[in-house]
């Protein structure tokens, strides 16, 4: 278990096992006393949601055009809403279209071969993008499942 300070607050990062005590201490006229403890229950971070990011636009489905596709990436979180803040970032994941052959790639961003399928699509086209893969700050590899978008 590591324990840092910053800015008035602590971050504690929990190692191996399910249960955590953090105790607490404070110095009082020169002496060092305990001011108690408690145990935590640790537990692991709920799968994050996989979103298709394009002109400041975080969606999980719908309609896209040939031209917001271009700097287009896909982003691994829990939403604005959300109480959790946690970084994820994206390992990889597979681009499937009518038009062209699946295609699978590593990192957040499309490949240059992706974004030449993606340019080939009509309107009405599906684009799939599968086997989303985001790690966590935990180090645990997620699958996420896919996105379903159609051009118009």
């Amino acid at each position: 278990t590591i324990a840092s300070k910053g800015g008035g607050k602590y971050v504690v990062t929990a190692g191996a096992g399910n249960e955590l005590t953090i105790n607490v201490s404070a110095e009082v006229e020169g002496r060092v006393m305990s001011m108690g403890s408690q145990q935590y229950r640790i537990k692991n971070l709920p799968d994050p949601k996989a979103f298709f990011v394009y002109g400041g636009k975080h969606i999980t489905e719908g309609s896209i055009s040939r031209s917001g596709v271009q700097g287009a990436s896909l982003y691994a979180g829990y939403g604005p809403d959300e109480l959790i803040d946690a970084k994820f970032s994206i390992v990889g994941f597979t681009l499937v279209t009518s038009k062209s052959p699946a295609r699978e790639t590593t990192g957040s961003t499309f490949s240059a071969a992706q974004q030449a399928d993606l340019q080939k699509l009509k309107m009405g086209d599906i684009v799939v993008l599968k086997g989303i893969k985001a790690k966590g700050p935990d180090g645990k590899v997620r699958n996420l499942g896919a996105i379903q978008l159609d051009m118009r």
